[in-house]
C-alpha cells in the first residue's frame, strides 16, 4: 500500500528536474496511466529472481532517485540485486554515437563489469 501512494506522489506530483520541474505524469499522453495492481507477496512471478537495474538520465544524476525506489521496492519481493557497482549514467546523450554505441572505452569496461557480477549473482542464487 505505502508503495502504491508513493508511486502516484512520485509520478504524479514530487517535480523532477529532467522534466522542468513538472511531475513525469503530466509529460505523457492523456491515454498513459500508472494503474498498479494489488499483489501480495506470494502472486508475484518474479518474487526472488535476481534483477539488475541500470538508470539512465540526460542530467547529471543518472536516474539516482528512481533507481533507489526501484530497489527498495523490489527488496519486499526478495530480489537479490547486484550492490556494487551501482549504475548511474548521467548526462546518457553524450555516452552513446548513432543512439546504440558507447562512446567511451572506460563505460564499456565498467559496464561490462557489471554485467559480469550480474551473472554470479544469478549463478549463486536458485529460485525459491
Amino acid at each position: 500500500e505505502a508503495l502504491a501512494v508513493w508511486v502516484n506522489h512520485y509520478n504524479y506530483h514530487r517535480p523532477h528536474t529532467s522534466c522542468g520541474d513538472a511531475p513525469p505524469a503530466s509529460l505523457a499522453p492523456a491515454r498513459v496511466n500508472n494503474v498498479m495492481p494489488s499483489y501480495t507477496n506470494s502472486d508475484v512471478a518474479w518474487k526472488g529472481l535476481p534483477v539488475g537495474i541500470i538508470s539512465h538520465s540526460v542530467g547529471r544524476m543518472g536516474g539516482y532517485s528512481s533507481q533507489k525506489n526501484l530497489r527498495l521496492a523490489l527488496s519486499y519481493f526478495d530480489m537479490p540485486t547486484v550492490g556494487q557497482p551501482e549504475v548511474f549514467l548521467s548526462q546518457s546523450p553524450e555516452l552513446f554515437a548513432e543512439g546504440d554505441t558507447i562512446v567511451r572505452e572506460s563505460t564499456v569496461t565498467f559496464l561490462q563489469n557489471y554485467v559480469d557480477r550480474f551473472v554470479r549473482v544469478i549463478e549463486g542464487r536458485s529460485r525459491s
